[in-house]
């Protein structure tokens, strides 16, 4: 409760400097990858998405976005669509999923992943590939990863990752973390030895046409979504904000909070 506490205060104090944005603006900045195929034996950490999952899309706050980014790193507080991000963007960029909450970053080296993943032949055209804009990676769970694999493999694989990408033409390389990692992260590359350009988005709480649109697919997942349905949703949001008293912060961050929306769902 104190932790998200504050970060509702945090997010009210961003929503003076930074600026909402779709989240589809970010996107058109990547990439996407041509022509991968993971290896039979590859590790159960890794993925391409073949079908799209359920996603609804949330806006995002433009925390840092220099012109020359080389990666993109979004962040929110747990169980706030950051794995059902990194797996839209894995489905809609065909990119390469490592989530790294499945196994030991030192079980693979960054390249190793590569290789046992992709195969020899494919590793070389998937790296030149996120220097040219014809291959993106998305990587999820690095808090996780902390947790599981410890801060020096984490400070080992960033620097693996500013190696390959320091000469990109575009962002192609996605970090997923929670917001504590990702300040950790944005330390790392701020450093001169490891210096990287990076932008940092903050994934919103949902809008309430979003939140709206979650509950409905939600139901529909299991039920058809009737007009008498619809209705009973807009009653649930009317009965929620007059029990919260007209507090729009907290209204926001309640009904555009994803464990809410499935609950009311």
């Amino acid at each position: 409760m104190m932790a998200q506490w504050l970060y509702n205060r945090i997010l009210l104090a961003a929503d003076k400097e930074n600026s909402s944005m779709n989240l589809d603006s970010v996107l058109e900045k990547v990439g996407a990858s041509k022509n991968i195929q993971l290896v039979e034996s590859h590790p159960c950490s890794v993925s391409i998405l073949e079908n799209c999952e359920f996603f609804i899309k949330p806006m995002v706050k433009d925390i840092i976005c220099p012109k020359n980014s080389k990666i993109i790193l979004f962040s929110a507080p747990g169980a706030t669509g950051k794995s059902a991000l990194a797996k839209f963007i894995s489905y809609s960029k065909k990119a390469l999923l490592w989530d790294l909450s499945k196994e030991k970053i030192a079980n693979h080296s960054f390249s190793g992943m590569l290789v046992e993943s992709l195969g020899t032949k494919l590793f070389s055209e998937f790296t030149n590939g996120l220097e040219t804009g014809d291959a993106v990676l998305v990587i999820d769970a690095l808090d996780e990863a902390e947790m599981i694999s410890g801060r020096v493999a984490i400070e080992t694989l960033l620097a693996d990752l500013r190696a390959v990408c320091i000469n990109s033409i575009c962002p192609n390389i996605i970090l997923c973390a929670r917001t504590e990692t990702a300040h950790f992260i944005k330390e790392f590359y701020s450093k001169d030895a490891n210096k990287l350009e990076i932008s940092h988005y903050e994934i919103s709480f949902f809008e309430e046409t979003n939140a709206i649109e979650f509950i409905k697919a939600k139901i529909s997942e299991k039920t058809p979504v009737t007009p008498a349905t619809e209705l009973l949703i807009k009653e649930q949001f009317t009965v929620i904000k007059q029990a919260i008293n007209g507090d729009e912060s907290a209204i926001k961050s309640f009904l555009g909070y994803a464990p809410v929306l499935e609950a009311l769902a």
